[in-house]
Parts: structure tokens; sequence; C-alpha cells
């Protein structure tokens, strides 16, 4: 099947990976910064949560997160390359 990841699977993916290799995110923040955090599945809350507030990930514009938008190569590129700069 030739699909694509979303965001939040993207997030959830990238978040249990900086997990693994030990990097220290804060999987218990309930604070929703997106305006469509309504629309975050519950599974990927968290995840994409820490990885906001860690300023690993941003808004796709307007403050919104388009969490089942699929995720674009620039877009995986930035968190990726953000995570890897990330200061813990």
């Amino acid at each position: 099947v030739d699909s694509s990841l979303t965001r939040e699977e993207f997030s959830t993916i990238i978040c249990r990976a900086a997990d693994i290799a030990g990097y220290a995110l804060d999987f218990d923040i309930t604070i929703f910064k997106f305006a469509d955090s309504d629309s975050i599945s519950d599974w990927a809350l968290k995840f994409v949560n820490a990885l906001r507030e860690s300023d690993i990930i941003d808004g796709v514009g307007g403050n919104y997160f388009a969490p089942k938008d699929p995720v674009t190569r620039a877009q995986a590129a930035k968190i990726i390359s953000s995570l890897l700069s990330y200061s813990y």
C-alpha cells in the first residue's frame, strides 16, 4: 500500500524514537497550544504536546497543527533537524 504518514503519526514515531535515544521530553504536558488540538487523536496528543513544548515541532500556520494531513519531506526534515539540535 502506498500511503503517507500523517503529521500526528510522524510526531508519535519521532517522539518514541527520541525517548528510546534518551532525550528528556516531558510526556505529561496537558497544555494544548494548537487551535486544532481537539482534532489530534488521543493516542498522539501526549507526543505532539511533548514535541511542541520542546520546540521541536511547529504548526502549519494560524496556530494549527493539521494532525491528519500527510507530513511532507520538508516538514519531516525540519522536525528531525530540530530534534537532533535539541538541548536537554
